[in-house]
């Protein structure tokens, strides 16, 4: 069965250029899964690469280092690109995640805002422009550190993405509806005109968070062309049975995929869905990189209950 959301995959251009705002903003910590190869024997295209993993309270994030292969994007993606687009940041205070974000390099597309819903909202972005949602939480507690709220995909079916994701999961769709076009929800995203719909779905420790946009429509590339292209690469999604769970996604319609990475402490398959989302399905050999092993798996639900 799956068991969660493992961790977020972005490929970037210089991993230690990155650490600062994943260490300090994200409140990320590094652990130590060995040194990452080429997850097919034939593609020895690229070489070796760095992976660096990063735990949260309730996930990981995998930073992957392609070295040259890795070129520079000349524009920012914006926000209404489909694909995966971003992941989320939550803490009492957004004022402090703020402020982390500018002392460790990143920007804000514009400053925190209030939705309506009393939480605080913004969208950073780090060295690379990989878009990070900062949240300040006021009813959470001011002692618990910053967690990760949800990941972020935007889809052009959402239908499709929904019934598609439900299926993994094995959980029903957790809230949909229409958001804008409003003055906040454009300041907030850089965008003008936006009318978008969102929907959820809950893993057993965040939400998947899905968005169309309806307007403005996104002029450019869908797929990533180049898994070492840096941006977001993928999901990934502990299982006990990674056999038994490819061979069910399999027949959900993914093709089996080559992946960025395989690393010592985690068995894995790359699917990628008719969307063309690359998933990856891990089975930890070392407990020590599992979701078991962090320290605070279950902090969205119990938030979400107490609040």
């Amino acid at each position: 069965m799956i068991l969660g959301v493992h961790h977020i995959g972005v490929t970037v251009r210089s991993i230690e250029a990155m650490l600062p705002l994943y260490e300090t903003a994200a409140g990320l910590s590094r652990i130590d899964i060995g040194r990452a190869r080429p997850a097919l024997a034939e593609d020895h295209s690229h070489g070796a690469f760095e992976s660096c993993m990063l735990a949260a309270p309730n996930a990981y994030v995998q930073l992957l280092q392609k070295g040259a292969s890795a070129r520079k994007i000349s524009e920012p993606s914006p926000i209404n690109r489909p694909g995966i687009r971003h992941f989320c940041i939550q803490n009492h205070d957004c004022a402090k995640l703020e402020r982390a974000v500018y002392h460790s390099g990143g920007t804000l597309i514009a400053p925190p805002l209030d939705l309506g819903t009393g939480n605080q909202y913004a969208y950073a972005r780090d060295r690379e422009d990989n878009i990070i949602e900062i949240e300040g939480l006021p009813y959470a507690p001011a002692a618990q550190p910053t967690w990760i709220g949800h990941v972020a995909i935007v889809t052009e079916n959402m239908d499709a993405s929904l019934a598609f994701f439900s299926e993994l999961l094995r959980v029903p769709t957790n809230g949909r509806k229409m958001i804008g076009p409003t003055s906040q929800i454009d300041r907030m995203g850089g965008l003008s005109n936006a009318r978008l719909e969102g929907a959820w779905l809950q893993a057993s420790n965040m939400l998947l968070e899905f968005w169309q946009f309806h307007a403005p429509p996104y002029e450019g590339p869908v797929c990533r062309a180049d898994p070492s292209e840096p941006g977001y690469s993928h999901i990934a999604f502990e299982t006990d049975d990674l056999e038994g769970e490819t061979a069910r996604l399999l027949a959900l319609g993914c093709t089996a995929a080559e992946g960025l990475d395989e690393v010592p402490s985690l068995r894995s398959d790359f699917l990628k869905t008719r969307s063309g989302i690359m998933i990856q399905l891990v089975e930890p050999r070392d407990p020590v990189v599992s979701l078991a092993a962090l320290s605070d798996l279950g902090v969205c639900a119990r938030l979400e209950a107490g609040k």
